[in-house]
């Protein structure tokens, strides 16, 4: 991810949705998430999984609308 200036919309223009991404880089993401919800407590709220994710992706600057 590249580093942005802080203003909003700059931090806008690098956000892409996470659908627009290539499948290998999507199985790529989704691994990496796996290796980091191991570290989670266990949930079965579908609210709390799709924050968790969100969560997850805004800090490699992905949108996910969930």
């Amino acid at each position: 991810m590249r580093p942005t200036s802080g203003d909003p919309s700059d931090d806008e223009a690098v956000r892409r949705d996470g659908s627009s991404r290539q499948p290998q880089e999507q199985t790529e993401l989704l691994i990496a998430y796996g290796h980091d919800l191991e570290r989670l407590p266990p949930t079965c709220d579908l609210g709390v999984k799709t924050a968790r994710l969100q969560h997850w992706l805004a800090q490699r600057g992905i949108r996910y609308p969930g």
